[in-house]
């Protein structure tokens, strides 16, 4: 694979060894493979078909929507009733589905949510965790950022004795923090599965422009598990990694994008961690006339993202998982906490379940994707309250 991280600044640096090496990796990938010196014998496969064929084998695999939340044992008793939790948000609409999923299951449970916009900056991040000091919940959810930007805060609950459950965090579980849902593994696992989408629907000829936004530390690991899949299926497949800040998203960055796909006149795919950051960028590609070129992808899609998908944009496809599904699983982590119980962290850290997404399997774009269908059901039944 072929590798080229660069800042926005930067790339322009870049453009003569991109197209260079982009233009060796076509070569390498048109050699022929040696023979096995026997007549009868067929050629083996070359590293990239045997890469495709796997991709293709994988893709075709998840498009079907998962049937269970997790290997999850059922509660040892009903939770208590009239508890109170508080849910931080970073702000964004996939934030604010998770925390309709977390109001929805707390309201099965008997208990209320009150619920806070922290953002991704500190200082805003830092004022909304004293608010959440001040309402003295029983459990704290959040999906903040790393947990350094509250690093106070979470001291002073754990000294209170409450839960915190996050999500979306390289952060251990200790002083307080009980589970980290959707941890690096979920995201390392989205990462391999735009890869595989990509290679299989470039047929191993991917030249990607791969978008991430540093600021959500976790989206890192994203991008790690993208190029090492890459990598091992298609070495001659590149990609080409830019850093932006989240302030960008749906202002800067569609240009941004369209300025490096002209630059780049073998891209053929933009790659992003999640499905906001998408926010325009198919839109600008058509109006630049690069649609018919440059496809795009996102994991964890909003509903502007099944709009692009339903409607024939630039953007083809998702890796999808169920953000309010997300949020029951949080609460699930509480009720296991108040009630005694172990916690799975490393299902935790795996959920929720994955599944591609396109213009075939999405019935109504309006509609936030599920996941697991009848999951309500399936966490009541595990809480013991049916």
């Amino acid at each position: 694979m072929v590798d080229r991280r660069m800042t926005l600044s930067r790339r322009a640096r870049c453009l003569v060894v991109v197209a260079a090496v982009a233009g060796m990796g076509t070569a390498v990938a048109g050699c022929g493979d040696s023979s096995t010196g026997q007549k009868t014998a067929a050629a083996a496969p070359s590293a990239a078909s045997s890469g495709l064929q796997e991709a293709e084998k994988f893709v075709a695999a998840h498009k079907s929507a998962p049937t269970s939340v997790g290997a999850l044992e059922p509660l040892s008793k009903r939770p208590p009733q009239g508890k109170k939790l508080v849910y931080l948000s970073c702000g964004v609409p996939l934030c604010t589905l998770i925390g309709q999923g977390v109001q929805e299951a707390a309201q099965q449970l008997g208990w209320k949510v009150q619920q806070l916009t922290a953002g991704a900056l500190p200082e805003t991040v830092s004022n909304a965790w004293n608010q959440a000091l001040r309402l003295k919940p029983d459990g704290v959810l959040s999906v903040t950022g790393s947990r350094a930007l509250y690093k106070r805060q979470q001291a002073e609950f754990a000294s209170r004795g409450v839960p915190h459950v996050a999500q979306a965090v390289l952060d251990p579980t200790n002083d307080g923090l009980i589970a980290v849902l959707s941890g690096p593994k979920n995201y390392v696992e989205r990462g391999k599965w735009m890869a595989n989408w990509v290679v299989a629907d470039t047929k191993a000829k991917a030249n990607v422009l791969y978008f991430t936004t540093p600021d959500f530390p976790i989206v890192n690991s994203t991008l790690d598990g993208f190029k090492a899949e890459i990598k091992r299926l298609c070495d001659t497949c590149a990609v080409e990694s830019h850093d932006v800040p989240t302030s960008s998203i749906g202002k800067e960055l569609p240009s941004q994008v369209v300025n490096a796909a002209q630059r780049n006149p073998k891209a053929n795919y933009v790659v992003v961690p999640y499905g906001d950051v998408t926010i325009g960028i198919p839109q600008a590609l058509q109006a630049a006339g690069l649609a018919n070129r440059v496809k795009v992808i996102a994991a964890n899609p909003a509903l502007t993202n099944l709009a692009n998908i339903k409607s024939g944009t630039a953007e083809v496809a998702s890796v999808a998982e169920g953000n309010k599904m997300s949020g029951w699983m949080m609460v699930d982590a509480i009720a296991r906490k108040l009630v005694g119980d172990k916690l799975p962290l490393d299902t935790y850290a795996r959920l929720p379940p994955h599944q591609y997404l396109t213009a075939d399997s999405i019935e109504d774009p309006k509609q936030p994707y599920v996941g697991v269908a009848g999951y309500q059901d399936e966490f009541e039944r595990l809480w013991q309250l049916r």
